[in-house]
């Protein structure tokens, strides 16, 4: 017996969790074409990102290399905070 609001097509019975065949899943393709769309990234994810960039530097040889920016900061640090220090006199 037929559920009110139901139509049968043939001997399929159309209705309620019961989609026409022309409307349901094809074999072989996902039921989510396009996928899960990606998320932001995080701030991690984005300072990972950044240090991982590789700059242009200059060793003391004049030899011009690409390193990665988190391997360039301690250097560049040491570099400008070093010979202030020297050259300053000590307080005694």
């Amino acid at each position: 017996m037929a559920k009110p609001g139901s139509r049968k097509k043939g001997n399929y019975e159309i209705g309620y969790c019961k989609p026409p065949k022309h409307a349901q899943f094809v074999k072989g393709q996902s039921g989510n074409p396009k996928g899960r769309p990606k998320g932001q990234m995080d701030i991690a994810s984005i300072f990972r990102k950044a240090c991982e960039e590789k700059i242009p530097v200059t060793d003391k040889k004049g030899r011009k290399r690409m390193i990665m920016k988190y391997e360039a900061a301690p250097a560049s640090s040491w570099q400008t905070k070093l010979p202030a220090e020297i050259s300053r006199p000590s307080a005694k």
